[in-house]
């Protein structure tokens, strides 16, 4: 009955640990610091930020994005043209090269939300889908700050 307790512990300590964690991993897909930018009440538009690693012997495509929250989901890139910052949906998706890892920030790549349904100020984490056309899809928290 003692063992049972200290492996029972010991898993229990595993689960919480692997549960407050920022990072998940989807086949060889690790994605790292899922977190979106809170709104003020009115907005209908908001962003995402995470870092994707891809530890695999090919390149993949993060294809597409899903939310509960938002009309629109889009994959974007900025750039600078002209001293005008300019946003792009990224329509054909994200590539992220064998061996690699992509930074999605502010002013860069981006996960883009628009025609939000609801007020999110008050959630703490917003799940969202990451569709890559070979690894397949995952449901993640994104924090909400």
């Amino acid at each position: 009955m003692k063992n049972f307790f200290v492996y029972f512990f010991l898993f229990l300590s595993c689960f919480i640990q692997n549960s407050w964690s920022d990072n998940f991993i989807i086949n060889n897909i690790v994605i790292n610091k899922p977190w979106i930018k809170s709104i003020h009440s009115g907005q209908k538009v908001t962003s995402g930020y995470l870092e994707i690693i891809n530890n695999s012997k090919s390149d993949d495509v993060l294809l597409s994005i899903e939310s509960n929250f938002a009309k629109n989901n889009q994959i974007h890139s900025m750039n600078i043209q002209n001293d005008v910052m300019k946003m792009k949906h990224l329509k054909s998706g994200l590539l992220i090269k064998k061996k690699s890892k992509i930074s999605l920030t502010p002013g860069g790549f981006h996960l883009m939300f628009s025609d939000i349904y609801e007020e999110l100020k008050n959630k703490k984490y917003l799940f969202i889908s990451l569709n890559f056309k070979k690894n397949g899809s995952i449901e993640i928290p994104f924090q909400n700050k």
